[in-house]
């Protein structure tokens, strides 16, 4: 978040107002309803923050702002300050169900197209999966014949 809200303000040439950012999130925090800092609104609310010192406190609101007052992030964990929530949306009402629940079901429309591909597409395929003997490396099976495993096997390991 530091690393984002320092970029914005060399971008802006204030760099040197970077207490008065860290002074800031905390009150767009409280008044958003304390959203957690973690990403996306994290991103939101130290956006926010740099935008109230840069041009004054919500005289410029991001459409991310926005949406998350509108709910589309979701509920808050607290309540938003009414008087943030009017700058930002207006007269509009917040959604209060999953933003998910208003999405039309696709699947009984796309099942059809589906149907159609997987029957005009019955022919063979060979497999490249990395346990296969072609996709084998020399190195691949030294390390499987040592000790039975390849390295692939571990991607923690390399």
């Amino acid at each position: 978040m530091i690393s984002n809200l320092s970029s914005q303000l060399k971008e802006q040439g204030a760099l040197d107002r970077m207490d008065e950012v860290m002074e800031e999130v905390p009150r767009v925090r409280r008044e958003l309803g304390y959203p957690p800092l973690v990403t996306p609104t994290s991103q939101i609310v130290g956006t926010q923050a740099t935008l109230n010192v840069l041009m004054g406190r919500y005289k410029m609101i991001t459409k991310e702002t926005k949406a998350y007052v509108q709910g589309l992030y979701g509920r808050s964990p607290g309540p938003i300050d009414p008087e943030i929530q009017r700058l930002c949306i207006g007269d509009e009402t917040p959604i209060t169900t999953r933003p998910a629940d208003s999405l039309e079901p696709e699947l009984p429309l796309r099942r059809p197209s589906w149907n159609r591909r997987a029957s005009g597409s019955a022919r063979k395929t060979s497999c490249r999966m990395p346990c296969s003997p072609k996709s084998l490396s020399s190195s691949s099976s030294a390390a499987i014949a040592r000790n039975g495993r390849s390295r692939r096997s571990r991607p923690w390991r390399r």
